[in-house]
């Protein structure tokens, strides 16, 4: 298949953000249920190996649809550890295309926690109509308009076998992909015949490569064999390599995944100088390992967090950035004569992960504020509520919705982040959470905090409180997590985390 394993292992991979909480390693209940099922016309088991030890699995199944068409499940499972914790993480994505290849729906689910995110869209005229609930609740609706040149990839693997037929091939296409909620662009290449080895075995096969507009700096490798089978897979993400080879649901069941791989201390990036938390401003030379391209200009702004600032210009492996303490700004005079622009609207507006306009939420939000008229001192006080509320500082939560945390209490940054957010907007204050690293124990690990916008957009980090934001903290990525693209919040930080040299070469005391 032409993107199998990439769109799956993009969400259960990047920033470590998709492992759930799970009960012991062992086969997983989606695994065991789909074991089950009826016979469909496509059945493929692929075993996932990271940094070499077996992790998990994914599943491709083709049904029939009538008309001509196909629906095409991917489904994905993985036992993982961050730290000292063994975790399960599971998700699957359905698209269902017509006899042409177009498509006409599509399903995801995702188990980030214990409260999972369902989102079905169909097609209904030139756009999809999009239904997403968490834990049964909501639902929320939204639109995305449709491409009729898009293919679903039952059409597309049709289009692979057709098109590579000698090295140098190219085969280039549109598609969706549902964990981002967007249309990508897809190119093959046919690179060559090469031997491989594979378990217990070597074997002659096609080499095929693969990248995706959406994730520019990546690249999957399939190896084919000469029924259009992909025998083996790899794809280098977060600095962990990434390997899958076809096996069997019978070989895949009785893999009891006793040692799984540690995807969260392994991906911490080592620094060079010191850093000194309570210094004013610290400047950082990030440096691409490899020499090859981990910025990529053309898709966003590097370093969009508040208080960062570009020193010289940058290239694709190289960049400096100054990252100073911020200070919310003046407050104006009249704080009611001047609106919030209209850019800021989404930052307002509740969604499936950000339930601002949940009863629960506004209650304790208005309960946090504490009847603070400021809006500068309200914000302080919620973010020392949100410390104080979640009193389990755990790193055995993914990524739960606001609504999830409040009822649960316990997690790590990115619950104390999403939380914050959504007390924030509540008390009609927009919120952003921003994607980065934050130093700890002398190297940069994962890392997610809160931005408010008070005359201006300041930083909180709800995991310490302390009223400010350090400049150990580097923002790759801000989203207002809008449409729960959790995977598109953590698209910048997929190039650099595991692939990049920091240093200390200013500190400003």
């Amino acid at each position: 298949m032409f993107v199998r394993g990439l769109t799956g292992l993009l969400v259960l991979l990047i920033a470590c953000a998709s492992c759930s909480r799970a009960p012991a390693p062992g086969p997983a209940p989606l695994l065991a249920a789909q074991a089950a099922e009826e016979a469909s016309t496509r059945d493929e088991w692929q075993k996932v190996l990271i940094s070499g030890q077996p992790a998990g699995y994914i599943r491709t199944t083709e049904r029939p649809r009538e008309g001509g068409g196909v629906r095409t499940t991917t489904a994905q499972m993985l036992i993982l550890k961050r730290g000292q914790e063994a975790l399960r993480t599971e998700s699957s994505t359905t698209i269902e295309e017509d006899a042409a290849g177009r498509i006409t729906g599509f399903a995801l689910h995702q188990a980030l926690s214990k409260d999972a995110l369902e989102v079905k869209g169909t097609l209904e005229g030139e756009q999809f109509d999009v239904v997403e609930t968490v834990a049964g609740q909501g639902p929320r609706r939204s639109r995305i308009p449709a491409e009729p040149r898009a293919l679903g990839p039952h059409a597309i693997d049709r289009l692979l076998r057709e098109t590579l037929k000698k090295p140098g091939d190219v085969l280039e296409a549109r598609t969706f992909i549902p964990e981002l909620r967007k249309f990508c662009n897809q190119r093959a290449v046919y690179v060559q015949v090469e031997e491989t080895a594979l378990p217990g075995r070597r074997a002659s096969l096609e080499r095929i490569s693969i990248t995706v507009d959406a994730l520019p700096n990546v690249t999957t490798i399939q190896w084919l064999d000469d029924r259009g089978l992909v025998q083996k897979s790899s794809i280098s993400m977060l600095g962990l390599e990434i390997t899958t080879y076809l096996s069997s649901a019978r070989e895949i069941l009785a893999e009891k995944f006793t040692s799984p791989p540690e995807v969260f201390l392994s991906t911490s990036v080592p620094v060079k100088g010191r850093v000194d938390a309570r210094a004013k401003s610290i400047t950082y030379r990030i440096e691409s390992k490899s020499g090859e391209k981990v910025f990529d200009a053309s898709r966003r702004k590097p370093f969009p967090a508040s208080g960062q600032e570009e020193t010289r210009a940058g290239t694709a492996t190289e960049r400096w950035v100054r990252i100073r303490r911020v200070a919310p700004p003046p407050a104006p005079t009249n704080p009611q004569a001047v609106p919030l622009p209209e850019s800021l609207a989404e930052n307002l507006r509740p969604n499936s992960f950000v339930q601002s306009d949940d009863e629960a939420i506004r209650t304790a939000a208005s309960k946090a504020a504490g009847g603070e008229s400021d809006p500068w001192k309200k914000a302080v006080r919620i973010e020392r509520w949100v410390y104080d509320t979640v009193a389990k500082k755990s790193l055995g939560t993914a990524f739960a919705s606001a609504k999830e945390v409040l009822t649960q209490r316990e997690g790590d940054c990115t619950e104390h982040a999403v939380l914050l957010a959504a007390l924030l907007r509540a008390e009609g204050l927009p919120s952003r959470v921003v994607a980065g690293l934050v130093h700890h124990e002398g190297a940069f690990v994962g890392h997610m905090w809160t931005e408010v916008h008070v005359n201006g957009w300041v930083p909180l980090d709800a995991t310490r409180a302390a009223g400010s934001v350090d400049p150990d903290h580097i923002g790759l990525s801000v989203s207002s997590l809008d449409a729960a693209s959790v995977a598109e919040l953590f698209l910048d930080i997929v190039p650099v985390v595991g692939n990049v040299r920091i240093e200390v070469v200013e500190l400003e005391t």
